[in-house]
């Protein structure tokens, strides 16, 4: 009795040598596998919030751009000290854009080495499992051994049936762990193609975003090239300085509406003011007015609605440009610009128009001494005046479409919209003072009313 028991110690010492020394080779490599794929976890959530953050700030920065564009367009007239600042800005983020570009690439390259890790620990995952087979068949062996020996070691048998019980836990486990490694390899693989799509966007941004630039510097270029030929340069500006006092010298009224009159020489400023305040050549607060220049410096005259005219010298010279026009007559100061002139529009005219829309001041086309051009056609064309007056009105309109057509190719904050209103002084006269209309379709009013109203000066 005494050799089986020595016999069975000898047995179960040959039994529990290879458990103790599996079973913590098991969980250490179960342990690994756990921190591995925890790692792994933490690396994608923090990968994501990464992306998340780079696409808000690419966001917030594009809105930026797009303010700092807009505040750029308003303030370019003003300060183009702050052009090359904008400029420079531009060239930092483009700066900003590349060096994002480049950590998304590094990130990439990360990504790639976590997979070939992943690969790597897959093959030790493979050579594990041949290491399990193997201990299996070991098992099995020590199984048959048993199986000799059912009589001495039935505690034996139970406690190596645990173990299988246990091992096959175990490697249900381990193939529950391989599909969801499968899995998450599928996700990363989504993840990169994301992530493709999203560099690709992000290129297309790009590429937009220079065409933008671009764009947006032809239209400065253009912009400024069309001042200079205004005669505006850079350094050309008007301070609110200088508006106060070229308003004291011309003796500017706060309060009332300052309207300014220019114009080539003999296109009727001054009769037009005179209807404009319902007064006849002959009256005694009338401008003076005839066939040569009357007004070779600035005239002033003023009404009872409000209103104050002033009567500017004449504009038909080409020695000087139109932003020194502009600038030597003061005309900055006034609230609104009428241009005043008998035939078409020359290219003086609408060069100064143009800087009235630059320096945003109101403006108004005027095509005076309509009842003239009327009496002409009919005379010389040997028309009816109902006739020669359409004929007139047709040929002012075509000239307007010329005009607007020409100028069609202008940056947007220097392109014109004529609107040529076709007026007489006596028609203006006749509004203004509530006289009967005219029967004879010569003296008939055409654009006075819409005249009127563009001037804030309605029939009392």
């Amino acid at each position: 009795m005494a050799g089986k028991c020595h016999k069975v110690r000898i047995i179960g010492s040959n039994i529990n040598t290879p458990t103790t020394e599996t079973i913590p080779m098991i969980a250490w490599w179960f342990l690994d596998k756990k921190k591995a794929f925890e790692t792994e976890q933490k690396y994608k959530e923090t990968n994501k919030r990464i992306t998340e953050v780079l696409l808000a700030q690419e966001q917030e920065r594009s809105a930026r751009q797009e303010a700092e564009r807009k505040e750029e367009q308003e303030r370019l007239a003003r300060k183009e000290a702050e052009h090359r600042e904008n400029q420079e800005r531009i060239a930092r983020e483009q700066a900003e854009l590349r060096e994002d570009q480049e950590r998304l690439a590094r990130e990439h390259s990360e990504r790639r080495e976590a997979q070939e890790r992943l690969a790597r620990e897959e093959a030790e995952s493979r050579e594990e499992q041949e290491r399990l087979a193997r201990n299996v068949a070991e098992a099995r062996e020590i199984q048959e051994r048993i199986a000799r020996e059912q009589a001495e070691q039935r505690e034996g048998q139970e406690r190596l049936a645990r173990r299988e019980a246990e091992q096959r836990e175990k490697q249900e486990r381990l193939a529950r762990e391989q599909a969801e490694y499968r899995e998450e390899q599928e996700r990363l693989a989504r993840q990169e193609a994301e992530l493709r799509e999203e560099q690709g966007r992000l290129a297309l941004e790009r590429a937009e975003l220079n065409e933008r630039l671009a764009r947006e510097a032809e239209r400065k270029e253009r912009y400024w090239r069309e001042l200079r030929e205004l005669g505006v340069l850079p350094d050309s500006k008007i301070t609110d300085a200088d508006i106060k006092y070229a308003r004291t010298v011309a003796g500017y009224e706060d309060g009332a509406v300052n309207i300014a009159l220019i114009g080539n020489r003999g296109t009727g400023k001054s009769s037009l003011i005179n209807s404009l305040r319902g007064l006849s050549h002959g009256d005694r607060e009338a401008a003076e007015v005839g066939d040569v220049e009357t007004t070779l410096r600035r005239k002033k005259y003023r009404d009872s609605k409000g209103f104050v005219w002033y009567d500017m010298p004449g504009s038909g010279t080409r020695n000087i440009s139109a932003w020194q026009y502009y600038y030597d007559n003061d005309l900055y100061i006034y609230d609104k610009i009428v241009l005043v002139h008998g035939s078409a529009l020359t290219e003086s005219d609408l060069r100064v128009l143009k800087l009235c829309q630059y320096r945003k001041q109101e403006w108004v086309s005027v095509r005076s001494k309509a009842d003239l051009h009327i009496w002409n056609y009919k005379r010389r064309r040997g028309m009816c005046a109902a006739d020669a007056r359409q004929f007139y009105i047709d040929a002012v309109r075509s000239d307007t479409s010329t005009y607007n057509a020409r100028n069609g190719d202008s940056v947007e904050d220097l392109k014109l919209s004529v609107k040529d209103y076709i007026v007489s002084d006596m028609g203006v006269f006749q509004l203004v003072t509530g006289s009967k209309p005219f029967e004879d379709p010569v003296q008939q009013v055409i654009d006075e009313a819409g005249f009127l109203e563009e001037l804030g000066l309605l029939p009392g």
